[in-house]
């Protein structure tokens, strides 16, 4: 992903330095660290997850860049000479932000998203 950063303008080493952070962090919390953040709400969580702003620029990055992603992909769909659904599986929206998918902007680009009944349907 990085060449595609780079041609995005994303000052990659920020984003770096900030994606390298938030695993770190996390793997040095402990049960203590944990308790004395747990009724701090959104701010207790930021200083939880010792949130900085590279690590805040890394994923608002990471989604800017997934907004243009499916901006192209939908521009693309619409040249279709049909008719076609794009869809996605809904996530929480604490998932969600990790992973990128904003489900209050996506929506946009899609036509319906996937029903949750279908995330039980066995794989298998």
């Amino acid at each position: 992903m990085r060449p595609v950063y780079q041609h995005l303008g994303f000052d990659v080493a920020r984003m770096d330095r900030g994606m390298g952070h938030l695993p770190a962090r996390f793997h040095s919390l402990t049960p203590s660290l944990v308790r004395f953040h747990a009724h701090g709400g959104m701010l207790g969580g930021l200083s939880l997850g010792d949130v900085n702003d590279d690590a805040l620029y890394g994923r608002r990055m990471r989604q800017q860049a997934t907004l243009e992603n499916m901006t192209a992909i939908r521009r693309q769909w619409d040249k279709l000479p049909r008719q076609a659904k794009l869809g996605t599986i809904p996530r929480s929206a604490a998932f969600s932000v990790l992973t990128t998918q904003d489900y209050q902007k996506n929506p946009r680009f899609l036509r319906s998203p996937l029903p949750p009944a279908l995330l039980l349907a066995p794989w298998f």
